[in-house]
C-alpha cells in the first residue's frame, strides 16, 4: 500500500513538471535566454587639418576618460522620471561609452595634424600637454511624445610642464532619436558624437594655440 502511494506521488510530481514547462512554452518561451543587442559609438574619421604635420611640435597624451556614477557601465541608460536612471535590459554598448569615446578622441586628435604625435597611456613617451576628460551624462530621455539623447562631456588641457590647466570647456549635445525604441537612442547618440568631435578638436586647437607657437618658435 505505501508502494503503491509512493507511486502515485511520484507520478503526480512528473505531470505537475510537465503543465509547468507546457505553460512556459505556451507563453511564446518566457524561459528562454534572450541575448541582448550589443552597439558601438562610430563615426566617420574625417580629420580637421588645420596645420601641416611638419609644424606641429607638441605632444599631446589623451588620459582614460572618467565616468560620472550611473554611466561607468555598459549598459544604455535611459530617464522615464526625473532623477531616476534606468537601464536597457537587453540592449548595451559593446564596451563602455568612455571607454569608446576615448579610442574616438585620441583618434580624430591624431588626425587633425595639430600635434606632432596623440598618444594614450601607458605609451613610454615624453608628452608636453594632456587631456583628460569626463563623461557627465549620455542617457535616452523619454517625455510624452519624443525622447531625446542627451550628451555631456567636460574636458580639460594640461601643460605637463608647467601643471597649468590650460583651458577647461562642458560640450554638451542633444538629439531628438527618430523613434522612441533603444535603436533609434543609439543613432542619436551616435549623431551627438558625431556633432561633439569638430567641437572638441576646435576647442583644442585653439586652447594649444599660443603653446604650439612657443615651442616652434
Amino acid at each position: 500500500m505505501q508502494k503503491t502511494q509512493s507511486a502515485s506521488m511520484l507520478l503526480i510530481t512528473l505531470i505537475s513538471v510537465n503543465l509547468v514547462l507546457a505553460g512556459c512554452a505556451s507563453l511564446g518561451g518566457q524561459g528562454k535566454h534572450i541575448p541582448a543587442k550589443t552597439y558601438l559609438i562610430q563615426i566617420a574619421e574625417k580629420a580637421a587639418a588645420q596645420q601641416t604635420a611638419d609644424t606641429a611640435c607638441l605632444t599631446l597624451v589623451v588620459n582614460g576618460m572618467r565616468a560620472a556614477p550611473g554611466f561607468t557601465t555598459s549598459r544604455i541608460a535611459y530617464m522615464q522620471k526625473e532623477y531616476q536612471l534606468d537601464y536597457f535590459s537587453l540592449h548595451q554598448w559593446a564596451d563602455t561609452p568612455a571607454n569608446m569615446l576615448t579610442t574616438i578622441i585620441a583618434h580624430r586628435l591624431g588626425g587633425s595634424h595639430l600635434f606632432r604625435a596623440v598618444v594614450e597611456p601607458p605609451a613610454a613617451i615624453t608628452a608636453d600637454l594632456r587631456l583628460d576628460s569626463e563623461l557627465l551624462q549620455l542617457q535616452q530621455t523619454f517625455t510624452d511624445e519624443l525622447s531625446v539623447v542627451q550628451l555631456q562631456l567636460q574636458v580639460q588641457l594640461i601643460d605637463l610642464h608647467s601643471r597649468n590647466i590650460v583651458a577647461s570647456r562642458t560640450l554638451s549635445f542633444s538629439e531628438t532619436s527618430s523613434e522612441n525604441t533603444p535603436y533609434g537612442g543609439v543613432v542619436a547618440a551616435n549623431r551627438a558624437v558625431t556633432r561633439l568631435m569638430p567641437e572638441l578638436v576646435s576647442f583644442i586647437g585653439k586652447a594649444s594655440h599660443d603653446l604650439a607657437l612657443s615651442c616652434r618658435g
